[in-house]
């Protein structure tokens, strides 16, 4: 709309100047205010009724029948993706692969929903998209200007500079830091419940598990504990806590004004309390990030080569990043890293604490195959290792005990992570533009197109995975024997999906999840430690979820469970 503007203005200038008796009393006001209000008219008529019914390049691909002028097809004055709609479209629309719809101010939508357009998208011609505007000013506005929001070459650059950091080998060395964190935030939990005499206590999931996932990314990502399991009231947990809020009304409509009218990259420059919050949590953040940096590139100086094994190390030692994208780099582990993985385990205690059986039979298979867990000597990061910097022998068995890549022994904990991972991924959408025509599952998508990838659609749908894809079911990942009256004897990769592209939860293709390596095996102790040690019910049963969706999605009230010990 900026440009119809414009372009009133400049012809109410020209007309009072050179055809004044065209304009109004010979007044640029009056003219200007005028052909403005005619130019906005005018996109509307075109936006909201020619285009969406005769002049879309994108009309073979099916759209829902019912359209309002003003909010398009989702029935609503949000601007969020309407989750719930579009799987009842995908389901009642018949399509080629893709859906298109239309948001408020009647703004084009296409969501892919086949294998064959989803590979096109994320694979075959990943860089013919990019995030748009929205989408990249939010993220980097929570995760600086990292690999998350980076495009092009400098992506592709960025990702291969930071591959080693992800490995394999690399994250297996990364698991006593995810036990030594699991077994802390269940003694802390511990503290709460002999505190009462009734043998239990009321707990928030969500804090917990945001803190302990942002002590594991400062271990992990720079080897710096900053111990908010045992300290809730730390800086860096309350400065990210500070970001995640629901917006009022009136910010939605701030959001509105941006977005439709001036360019939604002034939201966060628009003074406000908000605002202000989000600039105060970022300095704090981004200053930490520098004072690390800073530290390590001292011990580095200090240390043989392989001394460090956390991501920020490897990184510095392969000698492609400057500070500054460093400090990004690490402020996109930090933002991101913790947020999604603390998203997952409240899903997994939400599932656990709705459905007893799960969480028994799980209890009963990691207490038969785990060897003992010492609670009481794995309180520190600092008790893990010997007088020689080497791992302690006790604990050994322990931390090659869960491994992403053996399985045989745990099938059950494994199903019921990737069950969680599938049913509920972090984040239930992915929007991209297309930067160049181009085409997906054989459709022409012409450049400005919005792309929408729907993990919490096509997880879930029946077509892929089968009828009851819509219900939450971990033995869809397991292998069973009918010769032992249908025991599982292991897990399985698939899940019984049709296509590797059913599962969406880590994206794929050059734009995937860097870190889901990292995530799997975080998410799988950390259940593992806290079912082991716990029983755990809802407090509320009755009470219907409501979910909070905004870069992730989580239960709304964080979990609330009412926590008692196992034995």
């Amino acid at each position: 709309m900026v440009s119809w503007s414009l372009v009133a203005v400049v012809a109410a200038i020209f007309t009072v100047k050179f055809a004044p008796e065209y304009s109004l009393y010979s007044s640029y006001l009056l003219t200007s205010t005028t052909f403005i209000l005619i130019s906005w008219i005018a996109k509307f008529v075109y936006a909201a009724i020619l285009y969406p019914a005769y002049l879309t390049p994108l009309r073979q691909i099916p759209t829902p029948s019912k359209r309002s002028w003003m909010y398009g097809n989702t029935e609503s004055f949000d601007l969020r993706f309407p989750v719930d709609l579009v799987r009842e479209w995908t389901k009642s629309i018949p399509n080629p692969g893709l859906l298109r719809y239309y948001v408020i101010g009647n703004w084009e939508r296409v969501v892919v929903l086949s294998p064959k357009a989803i590979a096109d998208l994320l694979v075959n011609k990943s860089y013919d998209f990019v995030r748009p505007e929205i989408a990249r000013v939010q993220l980097s506005k929570v995760t600086g200007e990292g690999l998350l929001v980076a495009e092009g070459d400098a992506h592709k650059a960025q990702r291969k500079s930071l591959m080693p950091s992800f490995s394999y080998r690399h994250i297996k060395e990364l698991y006593p830091v995810f036990w030594t964190k699991a077994i802390q935030m269940t003694n802390e939990i511990e503290k709460g419940i002999k505190t009462n005499k009734s043998g239990e206590d009321i707990i928030k999931t969500s804090g917990w598990a945001s803190r302990a996932m942002l002590d594991i990314i400062g271990l992990a990502g720079f080897d710096y504990d900053f111990n908010t399991v045992a300290n809730p009231d730390n800086e860096l947990a309350r400065r990210y806590e500070s970001m995640f809020f629901t917006p009022t009304g009136w910010q939605r409509v701030i959001a509105f004004v941006c977005l439709f009218i001036i360019g939604f990259k002034w939201y966060f420059r628009i003074p406000s309390r908000q605002n202000s919050i989000m600039d105060d949590a970022m300095s704090f953040i981004r200053g930490t990030a520098h004072e690390h940096l800073t530290k390590k590139k001292k011990q580095l100086q200090t240390d043989r080569k392989d001394a460090h094994v956390d991501i920020l190390s490897v990184a510095m030692r392969n000698g492609d990043f400057t500070d500054e994208n460093l400090v990004n780099q690490m402020m996109t582990f930090l933002g991101a890293g913790h947020e999604t993985t603390s998203s997952a385990f409240q899903w997994a205690v939400y599932v656990l604490s709705k459905h007893p059986e799960i969480q028994t039979r799980l209890r009963e298979e990691l207490q038969a195959s785990l060897p003992r867990i010492p609670f009481d000597e794995l309180n520190d990061i600092k008790g893990l290792k010997d007088n020689q910097g080497n791992i302690k022998d006790t604990f050994s068995e322990l931390f090659t005990s869960i491994d992403g890549n053996n399985n045989t022994n745990i099938p059950y904990l494994w199903a019921f992570t990737n069950e969680v991972l599938r049913f509920y991924p972090s984040a239930p959408f992915t929007s991209r533009e297309a930067i160049r025509n181009t085409t997906l599952g054989g459709q022409f998508i012409p450049k400005g197109t919005h792309i929408l990838v729907a993990p919490d659609i096509t997880n879930k749908d029946t077509e892929l995975w089968g009828p009851d894809a819509e219900t939450f079911k971990p033995e869809r990942w397991l292998n069973f024997d009918p010769a032992s009256s249908n025991k599982p004897v292991s897990y399985n990769n698939s899940g019984g999906a049709s296509s590797n592209y059913a599962m969406l939860t880590f994206i794929h293709g050059p734009r995937s999840c860097i870190g889901q390596g990292f995530a799997r095996a975080e998410l799988a102790i950390f259940v593992a430690v806290f079912v082991y040690r716990f029983r755990f019910e809802l407090e509320d049963p009755g009470r219907k979820l409501e979910v909070r969706r905004m870069i992730t999605q989580a239960p709304a009230d964080g979990v609330v469970i009412r926590v008692r010990m196992a034995n």
